[in-house]
């Protein structure tokens, strides 16, 4: 027989030898070499695989109702186990439920996050222009405003941008008919938006809706607003009590995974006609969306855009001007927080954050699984030996254990779904998402799902199945097995990496809260109770002076300041200017701030030396400027008071305060008495303070034409600055919540196991004299030891990945050393509670009836 032969022969078995006796091979062995002699070892071979093709579909059948047998065998023995072991089967469902619920309510969240403006069609080749300069104080800025009249520029000199869109965001009053109204989210935008990001239109042209400059484009929720049931479109809207503006399109709401979220769009020529120059480069009010070719050198664009600006800004600047760079649009809502500040609300840090507490969560659940099994192995002990005396083999036993553990990981994927259906309402108000059900059906979330569920069964049936598949027959047979014998080292090596884990957590959660809370909490530096802010719209600013007047007059009013912003309110900088004792290579970056007289009064600032603007120094009302400490420590200016800073005289210097969020250091402030006010600021008498504002409104509405009266209380706006780190600190502690639970339902169930088989032990210890209390200590110890050790690993790891997020804080906590005993004393009492109840209930049983039978 030839070698094709012997491979053919030996094809041959392979579908012999499962489902036919051995001599069937001989059989087939004989006829072949028969064929051969009497017609050539071509037509044997021929005639062989004749024979094995019919034998193919015969052995798939044979072999897929075989299969069907033994999975139909093993789903019985799983379900028969499960209802004869109702609390470990809970046990393991529910925590494994818990552990996967988590995980998809988590992996959404990251999905959302990371599909923000990906549903853009040019999102790939879409950049935002931004620019940064390092000073010579060591301070970095960024910023994402470039001037107006850069994009006339950027279409002449520069092909390799084929678009360019800019966008500004400013608040507006709107009028239509009796209809008034203050809008906080109306953009000016080039006629190309529609063009550039991918937002649809219910009614109008994309290509011709923002072309003329008296045109509108409105969101449906805004059209029902303005029009309810009439058609918008060729509808006159007043802009300001200045222009009208035409209604030519309807927009749908923007996605909740945008960036770019606007009510309103209106030309971005219009606004010259409002008064804004669009031709001064001194303004860096404007963000500028570009789509670039994949194919240009991002670098050397770097450099001509760099050189372009030092030959604009050569003879209006002292110094070199910005770099600039480009920043991916898809990723700007993850990594720029620090530069396009309020635009932007994401984090990537905290995608690493809600990833590891899945990751933590879920594998808390696995181990809870592996414990359980692993204990309770030797219960099944007496069934693989059986298995493996009537012949199965250790790959059979192997291929039970990781079925049945599929099966236990199936109906806890499924009694995932309704936790998840049942939480996410839930869920969404704690994160403010808008995270549906039916996202769960998208393919890549069921990619993953598919991914987790397979490693879950893996993780959780592995040791079980190599561990009892390892059983020798004769051993089992003859009781040699004792029960935790083998595994029992394993179990609290797994206890110990939970309780890592779950401390970890306890830390982690902790000073992230305390941090977030300081954040929150901490002295700004300035008065912030009893503050009202009110916008000032461009129609009323003639109105000011009369409104000064009746304001001041109202009994409930303290004070009130006019000023161009307020803490939290956002500044514009300047880094361009002068100072006495300024050497040309200095150079630093600081916040501008526009107000009158009132204005530290009103605040509470304190005064560090000098003074504040006054009525009676008539120099105040031009030229004199007050600056905040860390101005003066920035110049390096030794006796700031009476020097000329930026053309005007240092008249005061005030302690630092907060004008920014707590994650931002305090930076230079100049403040400067010049009349160009965006805002009224007023302090009320707390006694009085809805009818004070009652009062307000009605002067309001009668000196500014019925224009729509809106205030924000100052307290609650700082406050808001802080909400979607409430909102994060919320989330940790709910998850932190919920792996402590699936942690204590693994001890309690191993306790319970423990216990069970520990019961004859303790009978004998009772009859000997052992008391409830001695027996107590003597189970809780085992496991107290292992979480000793459980502390020791998680402390050094949980102090250095805090200590890496506290980084990016400028004004952090240092991290509390009580933190970490408080975590390890309330694991201890999770393993307390846990494990004290089962070893009570076995402490306390009689014991003839655990003993009876020896």
């Amino acid at each position: 027989m030839g070698v094709f032969g012997k491979i053919s022969i030996g094809v041959l078995k392979l579908f012999l030898n499962n489902h036919h006796p051995d001599s069937m091979v001989g059989d087939y062995e004989e006829e072949y070499l028969e064929v051969k002699r009497e017609r050539g070892a071509f037509h044997a071979i021929f005639w062989l695989w004749k024979e094995i093709i019919y034998l193919i579909p015969n052995y798939f059948n044979n072999s897929f109702f075989w299969s069907l047998v033994m999975l139909r065998n093993y789903l019985k023995i799983a379900l028969r186990i499960i209802m004869r072991q109702k609390v470990y089967s809970f046990i393991n469902i529910s925590g494994l439920a818990v552990g996967l619920a988590s995980c998809i309510l988590i992996m959404l969240w990251v999905q959302n996050e990371l599909s923000f403006d990906r549903f853009h069609e040019k999102s790939e080749n879409t950049y935002i222009i931004y620019n940064y300069e390092t000073y010579s104080d060591g301070a970095d800025d960024y910023w994402a405003q470039s001037p107006a009249p850069l994009k006339e520029n950027l279409k002449k000199d520069f092909p390799e941008f084929s678009e360019i869109v800019r966008i500004r965001r400013n608040g507006a009053v709107l009028r239509y008919n009796d209809k008034v109204f203050k809008e906080s989210n109306l953009q000016f935008v080039d006629a190309g938006f529609f063009s550039l990001f991918s937002f649809k239109l219910i009614q109008g042209d994309q290509e011709r809706c923002l072309l003329d400059p008296h045109s509108i484009v409105l969101t449906e929720k805004m059209a029902e607003k303005y029009f309810g049931t009439e058609n918008p479109i060729g509808k006159i809207v007043r802009l300001n009590d200045e222009l009208n503006l035409t209604v030519t399109g309807v927009a749908e709401e923007c996605p909740s995974n945008s960036s770019i979220k606007f009510e309103f769009l209106v030309p971005f020529v219009t606004l010259k006609q409002l008064g804004n120059d669009l031709e001064s480069w001194g303004n860096w009010g404007y963000f500028y969306y570009v789509n670039i070719d994949e194919n240009v050198n991002k670098a050397e664009l770097k450099e001509k855009i760099h050189h372009y600006y030092k030959q604009v800004f050569a003879n209006q600047r002292d110094s070199n001007p910005p770099y600039t760079s480009f920043m991916p649009f898809k990723d700007a809502y993850l990594y720029s927080s620090h530069i396009l500040g309020g635009w932007i609300k994401g984090d990537v840090t905290y995608i690493y954050i809600f990833s590891a507490i899945a990751l933590f969560i879920l594998l808390t659940a696995c181990i809870n699984f592996m414990n359980l099994a692993t204990a309770r192995s030797v219960n099944r002990a007496r069934e693989v030996g059986l298995r493996k005396v009537v012949g199965a083999k250790r790959i059979n036993v192997i291929s039970q254990f990781y079925g049945e553990s599929s099966f236990v990981a199936l109906l806890s994927l499924i009694l995932s779904f309704g936790i998840v259906a049942i939480s996410l309402p839930f869920f969404n108000d704690l994160t403010s998402k808008e995270l549906s059900f039916n996202m769960i059906l998208k393919p890549n979330i069921l990619i993953v799902l598919f991914i987790t569920f397979t490693i879950t069964s893996i993780i959780s049936g592995s040791y079980p199945a190599i561990f009892l598949s390892s059983f020798q027959p004769v051993k089992v047979l003859k009781g040699s097995l004792k029960a935790g014998a083998g595994n029992s080292l394993f179990r609290k090596v797994l206890v110990s990496l939970q309780f890592v884990l779950t401390i970890g957590l306890i830390i982690g959660a902790i000073v992230i809260n305390q941090q977030l809370r300081f954040v929150r909490t901490q002295n700004m530096g300035f008065e912030k109770e009893h503050l009202i802010t009110i916008s000032i719209p461009r129609n009323v600013r003639s109105s000011l002076e009369a409104l000064k007047n009746e304001f001041s007059q109202l009994t409930g009013v303290k004070n009130m300041t006019f000023t161009s912003s307020f803490p939290s309110g956002g500044m514009s900088s300047s880094s361009g200017f002068d100072w006495e004792g300024r050497t040309a290579d200095e150079e630093i970056n600081c916040f501008i701030l526009q107000t009158d007289k009132e204005y530290a009064k009103t605040f509470g600032l304190e005064i560090v030396d000098g003074r504040f603007f006054s009525e009676e120094f008539t120099a105040d009302s031009v030229g004199s400027l007050v600056v905040n400490e860390t101005f003066v420590k920035a110049t390096g200016m030794e006796n700031p008071l009476g020097k000329m800073v930026a053309g005007d005289r240092l008249v005061g210097i005030v302690k630092d305060y907060h004008f920014q969020s707590l994650h931002e250091p305090i930076a230079p402030l100049m403040i400067a008495n010049v009349e160009d006010y965006d805002f009224i600021v007023l302090k009320l008498h707390p006694t009085s303070i809805l009818n004070t504002i009652a009062g307000l409104e009605a002067i309001w509405k009668e000196k500014t034409n019925d224009s729509p009266f809106e205030y924000e209380f100052l307290d609650e706006r700082i406050n808001n600055m802080y909400k979607n780190d409430e909102k994060v600190e919320a989330t940790i502690n709910v998850f932190t919540i919920l792996i402590l639970f699936v942690a204590s339902l693994g001890l309690f169930g191993l306790s319970s196991f423990t216990a069970e088989q520990r019961r004859k032990e303790v009978g004998i210890r009772k009859v000997m004299g052992a008391s409830v209390s001695g027996l107590f200590f003597l189970m809780v110890r085992d496991y107290a030891k292992w979480i000793v050790l459980a502390n020791v690993i998680a402390w050094p790891t949980a102090y250095f990945l805090m200590s890496k997020w506290l980084e990016g804080f400028a004004y952090r906590i240092d991290i509390p050393l009580i933190v970490f005993p408080l975590a390890g004393l309330l694991a201890l009492l999770i393993a307390v509670f846990s494990v004290g109840y089962q070893s009570i209930s076995a402490a306390t049983s009689n014991p003839i009836d655990s003993i009876k039978y020896e």
